[in-house]
């Protein structure tokens, strides 16, 4: 299978980007996880589909900050349901893989027991959603700002 990432440059009608995808050739896709993921009409998993694409996964959104995980802070309580919503929305729309980052720039934030229980919860969501869809979960602890990722392993569910 081919598969691009949508985000190569063009800004383009979702639509008509996903149809020029699929006439270039490609047959899959991956997507950057945005809120019209909620319009039930028009959501980009739907619109790739339609277009005959196979969504490979979809990417956590660059604005969200994954060191709020290990923060005792109101946004590393609400950061862990955020990643429970982009696993339902995985499994919503039959799109076996997420690629999020634990931590993210140059600044890294010291891991503890703290974000590792919120890791676990992220982790049992996506157990308890995922079963019928999902084949891998992706975690990279790296530096998503910077000029290198470490992979540090997929785990099939």
């Amino acid at each position: 299978m081919l598969s691009i990432y949508e985000d190569f440059g063009y800004n383009l009608p979702t639509d008509t980007l996903y149809d020029a995808i699929k006439q270039a050739g490609f047959d899959g896709i991956s997507l950057l996880w945005r809120e019209s993921f909620g319009d039930t009409n028009n959501a980009p998993p739907l619109l790739a589909q339609k277009a005959g694409l196979y969504v490979e996964y979809i990417h956590m959104p660059f604005n969200v900050d994954p060191n709020d995980l290990w923060r005792d802070n109101l946004n590393g309580s609400d950061i862990v349901q955020t990643f429970g919503h982009w696993i339902q929305d995985c499994h919503r729309f039959q799109i076996p893989a997420l690629v999020v980052h634990l931590i993210n720039g140059y600044e890294v934030p010291q891991l503890n027991q703290l974000g590792l229980k919120r890791v676990k919860q992220i982790t049992e969501t996506a157990q308890k959603n995922w079963r019928s869809c999902t084949k891998y979960v992706y975690i990279y602890i790296g530096k998503a700002a910077g000029k290198r990722h470490s992979h540090i392993g997929t785990r099939g569910i």
